[in-house]
């Protein structure tokens, strides 16, 4: 009599639940991604609106109240007005995000109100309008800078496209659609005017727009595109003047070293008060006009050093949840984009920066002692510095751009080789020719649509790490299901018995169409899951790279996907030659390895996205070529498989015997 493993392994009905249910998980992380967006898209657009509405209160307060009395009555109920709905927006905001420390800012809102009710001065006003969007900020709740440092000569031609029409070709708000604009377009020349502005505030309104006048919003812009104008937007000014040709390089070190986060964030105001009063050999015209010389390092890794030290700050007072979100965003905003590039090189640094990121991670988690803190900042700091240094030393030759790209195909195409093959390799057995054609189409689909999203790579990029991780994690996890069952079921095939019932069954009813699109979608998955990761390191590598070296990435991908083809069909040709009861018992000990690794390489990357916590273990060892990280929720994911795989093929094992002595 058949053992219970050998009854349901064999039954079509159960393939069919497999697959269904492989299909399902496969869709979870689309329908994760899509419930996220919606969600953050919502909290985003509410967040930019209340910065919107704080800044048009700072900056329009003076056109409805003057030395004590209201000059006109529009423009101070819109005042009012403005400051409710700002109000409304933050308790909404503090609702969605449970956001702790409510009672101060609801204080610094009576406060603004009241500043506007008794007319005060425009710059108390505007002071208080300030504090309120400083908190919000601190909030994390979107992004306040660039990835990387815009480009104003493509912001220049955007401006000419877009904008110049209204605000003029020089920014004096006297373009020739300006007349009987009301009220009219902003005169980006105006010194207090601009002294107000900063280029996130012009991001915003040019994504938002503001209601009930001309500007709309741009939304067909990227948010490339949008970053770039908004930075030679608040250059305008200093157009006319040249950057001061006698700035020594020291005085040049100074403009340099000043963190994007403040060239974004800060109005020309606060930009003299931080650094100008500092330096009076810097001028406002120095900072706004500057941009960094050809090879000069823009590294993310300085966004990761920014967003530690304002962790520790915000961990110092007392503002815990605010302080984990800006030490998850040093690593995805700063480590995360390069992590690539520097394990190519080094890969011991990737490992060391994960272990100290995830270390100031999980002291802030634990509400660990400040001064504990501190100390992890500071040793990040350090093996952030190096990893700096080793990527400014680094020289994308052409030659080197070539290996990168084509150790990255190789091996991510290596992983998912395996695995169509033993598939294949099944088919082949059982004559199943036609199935042979739907895991094929599979695989293929997978690689045209990895090609395809290479011509997206800016949505990509601007879904952002959080969202990424989350995908290759699910993916991964995804992928982890799969292999077990393909593992458990090439093992329980090498047993004589069950390979002649499987053989006798296969023959003689074959494959229907439901198996088939299973397979299809097996193939699919395990192939479209590296080249998803192989498309993200891609689009990074493409941003660090010379023009003149960048066909070294289409020559290194070309050269190393003709390799793994023609490795394939090697180790296809070479499996025909293996007994098949052979050939099930190497494959199925590899796919559940490849299971194992991947199980902890997914519960990684939701570390990563902050979307799991971190339990750091009792030692520092990782190996990430066998997905093994110090972590306890890696190593408990990863020791669930082995066990799941032993019990499975002990089970298999035992029903095996039971059928023989029957």
């Amino acid at each position: 009599m058949k053992g219970f493993v050998s009854k349901t392994m064999n039954s079509k009905t159960y393939f069919l639940f497999i697959v269904l249910f492989a299909i399902w998980l496969s869709l979870l992380p689309v329908s994760a991604l899509k419930a996220q967006q919606a969600d953050t898209v919502s909290i985003e657009e509410k967040t930019r609106t209340l910065i919107n509405l704080l800044d048009y209160i700072g900056k329009d307060y003076p056109q409805a109240v003057t030395s004590g009395r209201v000059i006109n009555d529009f423009e101070f109920r819109e005042m009012k007005e403005f400051q409710e709905d700002a109000l409304a927006y933050y308790q909404q905001l503090a609702d969605a995000r449970s956001i702790e420390d409510t009672a101060s800012a609801l204080t610094l809102f009576s406060k603004l109100r009241e500043k506007i009710l008794q007319k005060a001065d425009e710059d108390e006003v505007a002071d208080a309008a300030n504090k309120i969007r400083k908190k919000v900020l601190n909030l994390g709740l979107i992004d306040i800078a660039p990835q990387k440092w815009p480009d104003m000569t493509a912001g220049k031609e955007v401006y000419r496209a877009k904008c110049a029409s209204c605000h003029g070709k020089n920014g004096s708000g006297e373009g020739p659609a300006s007349q009987g604009l009301e009220p009219p377009p902003s005169n980006f020349l105006n010194e207090k005017l601009m002294g107000l502005s900063s280029p996130f505030k012009s991001y915003n309104v040019a994504r938002l727009g503001i209601p009930e006048t001309s500007m709309r919003a741009f939304d067909e812009l990227s948010d490339e595109d949008v970053w770039d104008v908004a930075f030679y937007i608040n250059s305008l000014q200093f157009r006319q003047e040249k950057m001061n040709p006698k700035i020594d390089e020291a005085d040049r070190k100074i403009v340099k070293d000043i963190p994007l986060e403040d060239y974004a964030t800060l109005s020309n105001n606060q930009l003299k008060n931080k650094y100008v009063a500092k330096d009076n050999d810097i001028t406002l015209a120095d900072i706004r006009l500057y941009e960094p010389a050809e090879g000069e390092s823009t590294s993310p890794l300085a966004v990761s050093k920014e967003q530690l030290q304002k962790a520790l700050a915000l961990y110092k007072d007392d503002k815990r949840e605010e302080a984990a979100g800006a030490a998850l965003s040093a690593y995805l905003d700063g480590v995360e984009p390069v992590e690539k590039q520097i394990r190519a090189s080094e890969p011991a640094l990737v490992g060391e920066l994960e272990d100290k990121m995830m270390k100031v991670r999980s002291l802030i988690k634990n509400r660990e002692d400040g001064a504990k803190i501190e100390a992890a900042v500071a040793s990040a700091n350090t093996t952030i510095d190096k990893a700096n240094k080793m990527l400014n030393e680094q020289e994308y030759s052409f030659w080197f751009v070539l290996f990168l790209s084509g150790s990255i195909i190789l091996r991510e195409g290596l992983e998912a080789l395996l695995i169509v093959i033993a598939i294949l390799a099944v088919l082949r057995s059982v004559e199943a020719h036609l199935a042979r054609k739907w895991v094929h189409a599979g695989w293929a689909t997978a690689i045209v649509l990895g090609i395809v999203s290479w011509f997206f790579a800016d949505y990509l990029v601007s879904m952002g790490m959080k969202s990424i991780e989350m995908i290759e994690g699910i993916g991964a996890l995804v992928a982890v299901f799969i292999l077990v069952y393909i593992g458990f079921w090439l093992h329980n095939k090498t047993h004589a018995a069950n390979w002649k019932a499987f053989i006798d069954e296969k023959v003689k009813a074959k494959l229907n169409s439901n198996n088939m699109l299973g397979l299809a979608v097996v193939s699919f998955i395990v192939v479209f899951r590296e080249a998803f990761e192989t498309i993200l390191f891609l689009t990074s590598l493409n941003l660090e790279v010379a023009p003149a070296n960048k066909s070294g990435i289409g020559i290194g991908v070309g050269g190393a996907a003709i390799l793994v083809l023609a490795l394939g069909y090697v180790m296809t040709k070479y499996a025909r030659k293996i007994p098949i009861s052979k050939f099930f018992k190497i494959t199925s000990v590899a796919i559940s390895i490849l299971a194992v690794v991947l199980a902890g390489k997914g519960i990684h990357a939701l570390q990563e996205g902050g979307i799991i916590p971190i339990s750091s273990s009792l030692f520092s060892f990782r190996l990430s070529l066998i997905g093994f990280y110090p972590t306890l929720e890696t190593i408990a994911a990863q020791s669930l498989v082995i066990a799941l795989v032993i019990i499975l093929w002990n089970w298999s094992n035992r029903s095996a015997k039971a059928a023989s002595a029957s």
